[in-house]
Order: structure tokens, then sequence, then C-alpha cells
């Protein structure tokens, strides 16, 4: 075997086994719930943008240009 071949063939093997860790750590994770973290969660709540909280309870007050009313006249 030639230098690239056996190259190629050692990067083949680590990326196969890359894939198989990553997929093995996903079945392992699925479905669990996320960690509760009450230190995260009060750095939340200490640091978190309140003052946008109006564009996530109505996120359409910005976005009124970008909606198309119906004028009725379809064509299909």
């Amino acid at each position: 075997m030639t230098l690239f071949e056996t190259a190629f063939l050692i990067v083949c093997i680590l990326m196969t086994a890359v894939t198989v860790a990553y997929f093995t750590w996903l079945v392992w994770t699925r479905g669990r719930d996320s960690v509760d973290d009450p230190k995260l969660v009060k750095r939340f709540h200490e640091t978190a943008p309140f003052e946008k909280l109006d564009q996530v309870l109505d996120p359409l007050d910005d976005k009124k240009s970008l909606l198309v009313e119906d004028d009725g006249d379809h064509q299909n």
C-alpha cells in the first residue's frame, strides 16, 4: 500500500469510530430530561434580557409589514 492509501484507510477508520461513538451517545441520552441546575437558573434570572420579553410574547408587533393581506383573488 502507498502512503496515501494507508492514511486514507486510517482516516476512514477514525471517522467510522467517531460516528459510531456519536450515535451511541445519541441513543444513550435519548428521552432524558434536561439537568436541573439551580445555580444556572438563578444566574439566568439575574442576567436575562427581560426588556425583550414583549417581543417573545407578541412577536408579530415587529413583523406586521411582513404579513400579506388576503384579497380573495387566488388562482390555482
